[in-house]
């Protein structure tokens, strides 16, 4: 037991998780937004950058496709 830690992976699913909720927002919540990438950025710190780089930017569509990417490299990962 972690003693109620998350997990590297368990944090950047939540930000995961919590971006994309962000993405498809109709007002998104920028706090929300700027803790999912925080919480990404824990597993793929490089990833996260260009993410907040396309939040910033309003490139929701570049966000949303590096996103998917991402995931599919942490379930690569996973598998391993």
């Amino acid at each position: 037991m972690n003693g109620g830690r998350l997990s590297n992976d368990e944090t950047f699913l939540l930000g995961a998780d919590e971006l994309r909720v962000q993405l498809h927002a109709l007002a998104p919540d920028a706090a929300a937004a700027e803790r999912a990438l925080a919480r990404i950025g824990v597993r793929f710190p490089e990833e996260a950058e260009q993410l907040t780089g396309f939040w910033l930017g309003g490139q929701r569509a570049a966000c949303e496709d590096l996103l998917r990417v991402v995931l599919a490299q942490h379930a690569a990962d996973s598998e391993d």
